[in-house]
């Protein structure tokens, strides 16, 4: 398993253990299809993001470790843009 391949199997991990959940499968298709829909780097960032609604400054906060403010505004930006993610804002706070 190359180390993009491993992101991806993070990221299903992840998302299984979500409400909904998102299981593995022999194939491997749950993998084709998160590459399909987010980059290797915005796998790692989606890491940090859970279904529940989450404040932009939360995620920033959660993944400052391994991204700057700036750049994780733009991975959320290009998520929410292809639909990989849902966005809203409410009250002025997104």
């Amino acid at each position: 398993m190359t180390t993009e391949d491993n992101i991806f199997r993070q990221l299903q991990e992840h998302l299984d253990r979500q409400a909904v959940g998102f299981p593995a499968t022999e194939s491997g298709a749950e993998i084709q299809f998160l590459k399909k829909l987010f980059s290797p780097e915005e796998a790692r960032l989606a890491l940090h993001l859970s279904y529940k609604p989450t404040s932009t400054g939360a995620i920033v906060r959660a993944a400052a470790l391994e991204f700057s403010e700036e750049k994780i505004e733009k991975l959320l930006d290009s998520m929410q843009g292809r639909g990989a993610i849902g966005w809203k804002e409410k009250e002025g706070i997104s």
